[in-house]
């Protein structure tokens, strides 16, 4: 998987701009593992292709290095991937990696990068 082309940074800085104008972007500065703060209430639903088979998930936290998301699939560290916004399809697929992945009740939730992070 190669490096994110500048229409998928676009895309990741336009969901950020989206979720500060929504209002609803909190900062999360705890980083102890980050090198820049996270946004966190980010419930946007998520469409989520691994291996060929797409399933949905729902945000939990953004910012430009990588993202936090809950859905079904159970992922392991360095997986690969890709997200969009689910919606109208507009938004190009952005690859990721898989950071880590913790069983809750009846799903996962998932820490990623962004490919060129």
């Amino acid at each position: 998987m190669s490096r994110l082309t500048v229409e998928q940074q676009n895309v990741v800085e336009q969901w950020l701009a989206d979720f500060h104008a929504a209002g609803s972007a909190e900062e999360d500065n705890y980083l102890a593992k980050r090198t820049s703060p996270r946004f966190v209430d980010w419930s946007e639903p998520l469409e989520i292709k691994f291996r060929g088979k797409t399933t949905i998930g729902r945000g939990m936290n953004l910012n430009q290095h990588g993202v936090g998301f809950l859905c079904k699939h159970r992922f392991k560290r360095g997986d690969e991937a890709e997200i969009r916004r689910d919606g109208d399809g507009q938004d190009c697929w952005v690859p990721i990696i898989v950071r880590h992945a913790t069983q809750t009740i009846g799903q996962f939730k998932v820490g990623a990068i962004f490919r060129n992070a």
